[in-house]
């Protein structure tokens, strides 16, 4: 599920609650990715490690991969899977 699926074109048909939150995960995602430092900031223009907000972001996106789920095929699961497995490494290696 992708944020084309909130583009205008699909106006005329009832907004889903997953659609949403595959947006929601998105943007969370790349919170997360800044929060450990690992990218930069567009509103400051500077990577600034924040482990505490960081280990909020990707908890609070985990939560919210466990309700997405039961509505995606196995191709996005991994996918979503791979990305918290890819935030949970990097925020162990960035606590070190």
């Amino acid at each position: 599920m992708n944020e084309e699926e909130l583009a205008p074109e699909n106006a005329n048909q009832p907004l889903e609650v997953a659609a949403v939150l595959a947006v929601f995960i998105d943007q969370l995602a790349g919170v997360a990715w800044q929060k450990l430092g690992l990218q930069v900031d567009p509103m400051t223009n500077l990577a600034h490690k924040d482990l505490p907000e960081a280990q909020l972001a990707i908890n609070a996106l985990g939560d919210l991969v466990a309700r997405i789920e039961p509505k995606l095929d196995d191709s996005d699961k991994r996918q979503l899977q791979s990305l918290l497995t890819d935030l949970r490494i990097n925020f162990v290696n960035q606590s070190k």
